[in-house]
């Protein structure tokens, strides 16, 4: 546990985007605040017009003036954002954080799930082959499987291709890239 405190901890000081979303996550899961995000749409039309479409750009940016008077908010993050030129761009920070989430992530799998590195190896083998193969693996799920009734010559209904969530190919892909 101290470890994974200690990459969540070292993650926070290091980048103010995570800490002010962090923040910010928990200010408006827990309290109503007016005022506290401003929220603007550009529209423009598009020559030629594809199915009439427009083109939009949305603006979602923290107001540091609101921010700054919630109880909640550590002095230090208080001072931290007053001291921006602007006020955030609240999308910008987003995009700033999602690698540092990332990376955090596959910092803290390992720790969390130490058994998934061997099962990225059987998955990363199967990958391997079928693109040596020139195709790709299809991992198929049998239906009303109980693996303690099977018998030879039982015959599987497969009810499709099993879904894994895109952070594990993430780890597959990275895998594939190193030899």
């Amino acid at each position: 546990m101290r470890q994974l405190a200690a990459i969540f901890s070292e993650t926070y000081d290091a980048h103010l985007s995570y800490r002010l979303l962090f923040k910010l996550r928990n200010i408006l899961v827990h309290t109503v605040t007016p005022g506290l995000i401003h929220f603007r749409v550009e529209h423009e039309l598009l020559e030629p017009i594809p199915n009439g479409g427009t083109r939009s750009r949305v603006q979602l940016t923290l107001n540091r003036s609101t921010f700054s008077t919630l109880p909640k908010v550590a002095p230090s993050i208080r001072n931290e954002v007053a001291g921006l030129d602007s006020d955030p761009d609240l999308i910008a920070c987003c995009r700033q954080v999602s690698p540092v989430i990332e990376a955090l992530h596959d910092r803290v799998l390992p720790i969390l799930r130490p058994e998934l590195e061997a099962d990225l190896d059987t998955l990363t083998g199967f990958y391997r082959e079928a693109r040596a193969l020139g195709g790709s693996p299809i991992l198929l799920r049998p239906a009303r499987f109980d693996p303690t009734k099977i018998k030879p010559g039982d015959n599987f209904t497969l009810t499709g291709p099993i879904q894994y969530p895109p952070s594990l190919f993430a780890l597959i892909r990275k895998r594939m890239e190193t030899p």
